[in-house]
């Protein structure tokens, strides 16, 4: 993977294809920090990850699929940007994040369960 490729991941923002949301932070719920980058999924594994790289993938989107859940009206992307840090929860804090690519309702809307790794 390229330097590009390693800062893939998916936001869920109210970002346009092709736009940006680098003004924009994400909020810590528990205890109403604003954070100062959006909290992302990578879409690249870590070094731990012995697996296929199509079950980090699917992973990474079930884990978003549970934010998108909370808040339908929000959309989720493919995006890059740098990062920025560790959120509360561990989560990874990114700015200046730029979209690649929306995800489409229908796959946000499936259901996890029937398409889980063997």
């Amino acid at each position: 993977m390229n330097e590009w490729s390693n800062n893939l991941l998916i936001s869920m923002s109210g970002m346009q294809k092709g736009g940006t949301d680098r003004e924009r932070g994400s909020k810590d719920h528990e205890s109403g920090i604003e954070m100062l980058a959006l909290s992302v999924n990578p879409l690249s594994p870590e070094l731990c990850w012995t697996r296929p790289l199509t079950d980090w993938l699917a992973r990474q989107l079930c884990q978003f699929k549970l934010l998108f859940g909370e808040n339908p009206k929000r959309k989720g992307w493919i995006a890059h940007g740098n990062n920025a840090g560790r959120g509360p929860d561990c989560d990874p804090l990114f700015t200046q994040v730029e979209s690649a690519a929306k995800l489409s309702d229908a796959l946000l809307e499936n259901d996890p369960k029937n398409r889980r790794p063997q």
